[in-house]
């Protein structure tokens, strides 16, 4: 979790003066406080909770004023900030949304000091409405956090390197000449765009050098991700040894971790091959075998889907957190011309990937993944190119 600033630091106090200064606004403006807390509450930027908490007392014969409604609001709204720098954007976000894109700029340009001192220009507070909590005053944002999950040669990294444009960020296959290491999860840590992400790549489960409990007693340590990704091969059966597995891994992950999950089926090219597939003259699936693929492909990924979502009933899942757990194909490595391999059960597999990674996350990460997704799929759309700002580092 996000650590809460003291109430005396310079960005605490720079937070309460702006939000507040909005708030004094707000009120000012007919209709605008109660579509601003619904919507504040419908995206997960505060709850009921902090709003009762933030809103002054009264009794049932008093009527709050528009400046009262509008401070409780925008107290909830700092009270969740502090606790999470993240939400920042999604308040300003907000903000414009209800027509106060205009408020918002001469706040950047002007902030208005304290009853009896001259009011005095300062540097923006919001350079074009982004990172105040990230450059000027210090607030540090949290990173994208992404667990990945499966057995030993479920292709993770191949997934990760292709979830991230095609960049060699994880280690393939792990040959016997790369340097050992006991860590039951690895970890990536990198840039994209404006965006800090964290990957974690539970390498352990089913590594004989590694036992299950050690892998799952690392992946407690990370203690909060924004999505999870359970990666197992489209081909392969789910048997005895995979459920013991799976019983460990959904034995360990309460309902809200697997609310934020996703089963990858991996190596969808290889169980195409596996369909006497027909091709045309250009390398090409013929329209009827592409179709005959696809209706096999889709069944035997129903059919892994069941398995996966019984056994995750069997240790504790709720029937409604489990049936809601979403499934999609994805491919391995790359062509040996470096081309990305696709499917045709897709027109395109990875940006369905981080379409459910969106729809699956926080709330307050989606703004992060739809972020990382723009980057991300326009560097797969310039062929050759580089990814700008994109740095992987592995720690």
């Amino acid at each position: 979790m996000a650590s809460k600033s003291n109430k005396c630091s310079p960005e605490y106090v720079v937070l309460e003066q702006y939000l507040h200064n909005i708030c004094d606004a707000l009120s000012k403006v007919s209709g605008s406080i109660t579509p601003l807390a619904r919507d504040y509450c419908s995206a997960g930027i505060i709850t009921s909770a902090t709003m009762s908490s933030a809103s002054p007392p009264h009794s049932p014969q008093s009527v709050l004023t528009p400046y009262e409604r509008a401070n409780a609001i925008m107290t909830a709204a700092l009270v969740s900030v502090q606790q999470d720098p993240r939400k920042f954007g999604a308040v300003v976000e907000k903000l414009s949304d209800h027509g106060l894109n205009g408020l918002v700029k001469e706040m950047d340009d002007t902030l208005v000091q304290p009853q009896g001192t001259a009011r005095s220009r300062s540097p923006p507070l919001l350079e074009n409405h982004k990172p105040l909590c990230k450059k000027k005053f210090k607030i540090k944002r949290q990173r994208m956090k992404i667990l990945v999950v499966g057995h030993n040669g479920s292709g993770k990294s191949s997934l990760i390197n292709e979830m991230l444009g095609g960049r060699n960020v994880a280690v393939v296959g792990r040959p016997e000449d790369q340097t050992h290491t006991n860590n039951p999860v690895e970890k990536y840590e990198l840039e994209i765009g404006d965006v800090d992400v964290t990957i974690y790549d539970a390498r352990g489960l089913g590594d004989p050098s590694i036992t299950d409990e050690s892998t799952m007693n690392s992946i407690v340590k990370i203690k909060t991700v924004d999505i999870v990704l359970l990666c197992h091969k489209l081909y392969d059966r789910v048997d005895g040894a995979s459920v013991k597995e799976l019983k460990v891994l959904f034995g360990n992950m309460d309902d809200d971790l697997i609310d934020l999950s996703i089963l990858v089926f991996t190596f969808g090219d290889e169980y195409q091959i596996r369909c006497d597939p027909v091709f045309d003259d250009k390398g090409k699936l013929t329209g009827e075998s592409k179709q005959e693929v696809k209706e096999a492909m889709n069944i035997q990924k129903c059919q892994m889907e069941h398995k996966f979502k019984d056994t995750m009933k069997k240790n504790g899942t709720s029937d409604r957190i489990a049936d809601r757990v979403p499934s999609c194909i994805t491919c391995g490595k790359r062509k040996r011309n470096g081309e990305r391999k696709e499917l045709p059960t897709s027109d395109n597999w990875v940006d369905d990937l981080w379409e459910l990674c969106e729809e699956r996350c926080k709330r307050e990460a989606r703004p992060f993944v739809r972020s990382m997704k723009s980057k991300i799929l326009e560097t797969l759309g310039n062929a050759g190119s580089q990814l700008i700002g994109f740095f992987g580092k592995k720690k």
